[in-house]
């Protein structure tokens, strides 16, 4: 049997205040060793204990467990509470540390690599690393507002990277490519400078084998396209029949492309190999832009099934990547879960401001892949540049965060706005993190969505859910126009377009599944996920 005790008008559980006492001290709390430990908004280094993110048990991410132990923190897990914790994100004060210029990369949680641990965990948030690159080329790093030409102070020498490429220096490897490796001197082969893609190389067959081993069409294209400063005329050796298995159905291994030493892009070293006896492969297409596979008469349907070009950026569909812009797809299209198909979470070339997007009257919310709520596809796609997204609000308990509640902290009234992951505009980051529990915000006002609106959201009950045979309706605060439940192909299965508060639904002839029902009030429709089970 709970214990509870009386506090105010709030029943507390007794084992919830005995756990936080059990969790935190105050008698160990010193704010000079706070200052001293925490703190580093200082014209200095990061003290000798180092960067080294701990969990409370509190649930909150702290800078070391110096730092959680005069917190009054009596228990912590080594690495912070979360991959990617938005609450130590301090960017104003990463000018204060000299050791931001220095290059000792580490592998984040979320597989990107950073320049260093300091610039992770202020600028990226990241709680948890490993020392060293995630892999040989991240198009993260690359930082088109990076002058290197203006950076006098490192020194400036030929080095060759991992991609077995010359660079002229350091920066330029890092920023420009996205190299996260490298050995002082030039590379045998390479020489970054050497490349130029804007030039026109044209179709002329004269193949030439590379430093590389690769083959090329032929001089231009193994100079301009790929920095290849040696090369002898004709074609490397470059298939082994023997290799080649008849039987091996390469349809079902992954669409990763691999350029063959053919220069023939393959749609994954099975198909290289096993299909065609490719002896040596390098990964990517061949080439990228490639005007070859440029189609000016081929027509393109706008549908959206994204895809990955080798430029970085994400397409709408495979055909305005290849046919249209000549960009080689590396990541194709898969139906079944979109963050495979695309680049990253946000494409800039998406948004366009001009599309209207009526999120009042048009309100189907989706959860875009940066965890926000939005209040339908097209405003996530065109006005916020969200390449995947799924329908549906997103979860509460991804928004929400009781525990960070906190009756007694002052928040200032000052007005800069921000917009929750739940779709509403607070006050100010305070207001929305210790008065509301948001853990995920934005900058700004939220797109045309009020408060009435929430009003409305939480005024709606579906229940019992899941749900057998029947289903409930009701609407405590407003009566509903209409509402509508329909599967996940979108076919509509019940409708009812009379006005009321309540309404119990026959869901018999419902097979066991997943449904959305859309519920009009005031013009406003709102969805929700009901399950029925059988």
């Amino acid at each position: 049997m709970h214990k509870f005790i009386l506090i105010g008008f709030i029943i507390i559980p007794l084992s919830t205040i005995v756990c936080q006492i059990n969790c935190i001290d105050t008698t160990q709390i010193s704010k000079s060793k706070i200052f001293d430990y925490c703190s580093f908004k200082q014209n200095s280094e990061p003290k000798p204990w180092g960067l080294l993110p701990v969990c409370g048990c509190d649930n909150k991410t702290y800078f070391s467990n110096s730092c959680a132990y005069y917190n009054g923190i009596t228990q912590w897990t080594e690495g912070g509470c979360a991959c990617i914790d938005s609450s130590v994100i301090d960017t104003n004060s990463l000018h204060y540390f000299s050791s931001i210029r220095e290059w000792n990369p580490v592998c984040g949680c979320d597989g990107k690599t950073y320049a260093n641990e300091v610039i992770a965990y202020f600028k990226g948030g990241i709680t948890k690393w490993t020392q060293g690159p995630c892999k040989c080329k991240d198009l993260f790093l690359i930082d088109s507002l990076i002058d290197t030409k203006n950076i006098l102070d490192y020194r400036k020498e030929f080095v060759c990277g991992c991609d077995s490429t010359t660079y002229h220096d350091f920066f330029e490897m890092v920023f420009k490519a996205g190299v996260t490796s490298a050995r002082q001197g030039q590379c045998i082969c390479k020489f970054q400078n050497l490349i130029d893609t804007t030039f026109d190389c044209g179709n002329n067959i004269n193949p030439v084998c590379g430093c590389d081993s690769i083959t090329y069409l032929n001089p231009c294209i193994a100079e301009k396209y790929y920095g290849i400063s040696k090369y002898k005329y004709g074609q490397c050796k470059c298939i082994d029949q023997s290799l080649i298995d008849t039987i091996k159905d390469c349809h079902e291994v992954k669409f990763k492309p691999v350029c063959g030493c053919d220069s023939v892009t393959y749609d994954n070293i099975c198909f290289a190999q096993k299909k065609s006896g490719i002896l040596k492969v390098k990964e990517g297409v061949c080439f990228c832009p490639d005007s070859t596979i440029k189609d000016s008469i081929k027509s393109c349907q706008k549908v959206y099934q994204p895809v990955c070009g080798c430029d970085g950026h994400t397409y709408w569909n495979r055909c305005i990547s290849e046919k249209k812009l000549g960009i080689p797809v590396v990541k194709d299209y898969d139906s079944q879960n979109l963050k495979n198909s695309v680049c990253s979470c946000i494409e800039v070339n998406f948004i366009d401001y001009q599309k209207e997007c009526d999120e009042v009257n048009i309100y189907l919310p989706v959860c875009g892949c940066d965890s926000i709520t939005y209040p339908n596809a097209c405003v996530a796609q065109f006005h916020h540049g969200l390449t995947y997204w799924e329908f549906g609000p997103c979860p509460y308990n991804k928004c929400v965060d009781t525990n960070v509640l906190d009756s007694l902290k002052y928040c200032s009234k000052v007005y800069e706005p921000v917009c929750g992951c739940d779709n509403i505009t607070y006050q100010n980051e305070c207001i929305a993190y210790y008065k509301n529990g948001i853990t995920k915000w934005k900058g700004g006002i939220c797109d045309s969505l009020t408060l009435v609106t929430s009003t409305f959201v939480n005024s709606i009950y579906v229940y019992p859910n899941p749900a057998n045979n029947e289903l409930i309706i009701e609407c405590t605060e407003f009566p509903f126009y209409s509402f509508s439940i329909s599967n996940l192909q979108s076919q509509v299965l019940i409708r009812n377009n009379s006005i009321q508060n309540k309404v119990l639904i026959d869901t018999s002839k419902l097979s066991a599944g997943l449904y959305f029902i859309m519920i009009n009030i005031r013009g406003i429709i709102f969805i929700k996920k009901i399950i029925i089970i059988k």
